[in-house]
């Protein structure tokens, strides 16, 4: 929730380049739970086994990507304690869809934000580029706003802003 406001911004500034990220990510982590979707109506219990068997498989793929195996078991812990994650979930798509997938961009975004910031974000948005998941414009437009920030104080206040935020959160 505290990243909402640059979430915003950054939504605002890249916008295109941003759901052409998102739909190649999402398309990339889709391929490797593949298996585990589809329409069948599932038991309550069964959508618990198959949120862990996703999760699971997500996590290899996301730190293959050099994400923090701890930061993303703390992000998908969120999927357990929110109260509403069965809502309108009746099958492992809709599990998919309307659960993870927002959570995955989430965390595809904060990546960003690291990345723009200096911390921590830099092998997987490399990676990221090298896999070509990550649109070449947006990849240029993210190295100029970096660079813009660096050249004055603001990358500072910026930087202790992620890290109150990683502090909170």
């Amino acid at each position: 929730m505290l990243f909402q406001g640059i979430f915003r911004i950054l939504d605002l500034y890249f916008e295109e380049d941003l759901i052409s990220y998102y739909d190649k990510i999402d398309g990339h982590l889709r391929k490797s739970v593949i298996s585990l979707l589809s329409d069948d109506i599932l038991k309550e219990i069964e959508i618990l086994h198959i949120l862990a068997d996703i999760l699971n498989a997500l996590t290899h793929e996301l730190i293959n990507f050099g994400i923090d195996p701890e930061y993303l078991s703390n992000k998908f812990q969120e999927l357990y304690f929110e109260s509403q994650y069965r809502e309108n979930v009746q099958t492992s798509l809709d599990l998919f869809n309307l659960k993870i997938i927002p959570l995955l961009n989430e965390i595809s975004l904060e990546m960003l934000i690291f990345y723009i910031g200096g911390i921590n974000g830099s092998k997987t948005i490399l990676e990221l580029k090298n896999l070509k998941l990550i649109p070449l414009d947006l990849f240029l437009n993210l190295n100029k706003l970096k660079e813009d920030l660096s050249e004055s104080e603001k990358i500072e206040h910026f930087q202790k802003y992620i890290g109150l935020i990683d502090s909170v959160c």
